[in-house]
């Protein structure tokens, strides 16, 4: 059974798009945008917080982002997470993950981008100065959750889960299969469920947010890690079982794991 991987995302550019071909005249525009969530803790203070995410569009997609796009643009981004690997200066190899972007649509304006799946934004006269940062899915585990208490008493899940792409190419007509990996966090009652009830090979459905943090390597240098934090988790199949994050503290934790490891480092 084919996975689901999805992301959507309401934010603002950072800079402008860059854009490139390839050696066989594709485009390709690189750019990033910032979504802002805001919350009250426990307290009933205000809170808020921003993540920035990498996007990636290819072919006329990532010319009309090219063409219309522009620092400071707000913009909806439909796409799917893809992680890959690089070398830095030193030879050693590293991990980016970054959104590949299937829709764009400007928001505040009539222009916009479509994807070669022709998937819908929302409508373009809608503005909202928070952002959204959503990500959809449907996957296996890896391994058992790793679950462990934090010194502030909370409890966290950490584990893996693979989504898998299925489609014909376009030349061949042959069957094409894509997997991607996924770091998932889940934080507290939620956290607890996941630890008691999902095992290597289980077949989940997560729902949660983007969150790229840092940590230091054992080299000393400063590192970063994306990951999915869970809000809502379904265990598919025969049993159904489902557990939601209850507050949100569980959604925008104070803590971060840190248990990071060496080889996990994108952008």
């Amino acid at each position: 059974m084919a996975g689901v991987n999805k992301v959507i995302l309401i934010g603002e550019l950072e800079a402008d798009p860059e854009v490139r071909y390839t050696p066989s005249g594709t485009a390709v525009a690189n750019f990033s945008i910032a979504t802002a969530e805001q919350w009250a803790d426990r307290e009933g203070q205000k809170q808020s917080r921003k993540a920035w995410h990498k996007i990636v569009a290819w072919r006329r997609l990532g010319e009309i982002c090219g063409e219309y796009l522009r620092k400071g643009s707000q913009c909806f981004i439909e796409g799917r997470l893809q992680t890959r690997t690089w070398e830095d200066q030193d030879g050693n190899k590293r991990w980016t993950t970054e959104v590949i972007a299937q829709n764009m649509q400007m928001l505040g304006s009539s222009d916009r981008g479509q994807g070669e799946q022709g998937l819908d934004g929302p409508d373009s006269t809608k503005n909202t100065t928070e952002g959204v940062n959503k990500a959809i899915l449907v996957g296996r585990l890896g391994g058992d959750p790793e679950v462990r208490q934090i010194p502030s008493g909370s409890t966290v899940a950490n584990f893996n889960i693979a989504t898998s792409e299925e489609w014909k190419d376009k030349n061949s007509a042959e069957k094409q299969e894509r997997t991607e990996w996924h770091r998932i966090v889940a934080w507290d009652s939620l956290g607890q469920m996941c630890g008691e009830s999902l095992h290597k090979g289980s077949q989940v459905y997560i729902e949660g947010r983007l969150q790229t943090r840092s940590w230091e390597g054992q080299d000393g240098k400063k590192r970063w890690t994306t990951e999915i934090v869970a809000q809502i988790v379904r265990i598919l199949g025969s049993a159904g079982k489902w557990g939601r994050a209850e507050s949100r503290e569980e959604n925008f934790p104070t803590e971060e794991p840190i248990n990071v490891p060496e080889d996990d480092i994108p952008f």
